[in-house]
């Protein structure tokens, strides 16, 4: 079951499918979550990076607080990752980065 509710503050439409999940949690939320999934083999620092600037970008584009920004990295293994029909790793791309044949 997908409960539908709008946030008082934003107008936004939250939906979840936990029916136990409180009205009031999600109508005085004002929370963004942005989510990068992307294929592995980013260092530590490029993270932290992007990190930042996701934050800053969300911060001045839609106007709300930085303690309001989540980002969530999803780093996907390089044999997990499909371009074109073919893997990433076979394309050379990701961890490792070994082109193809070699």
């Amino acid at each position: 079951m997908i409960d539908e509710m709008r946030s008082k503050q934003s107008g936004s439409i939250a939906r979840t499918g936990c029916a136990e999940l409180s009205n009031d949690l999600i109508q005085e939320s004002t929370m963004s979550i942005i989510q990068v999934f992307f294929i592995a083999g980013r260092t530590d620092e490029q993270k932290e990076r992007l990190i930042g600037a996701l934050t800053d970008a969300a911060v001045k584009t839609i106007g709300i607080d930085r303690s309001d920004v989540r980002v969530i990295l999803k780093d996907i293994p390089n044999t997990e990752y499909g371009i074109a029909g073919k893997t990433a790793k076979s394309l050379g791309r990701g961890t490792g980065r070994s082109p193809a044949g070699s």
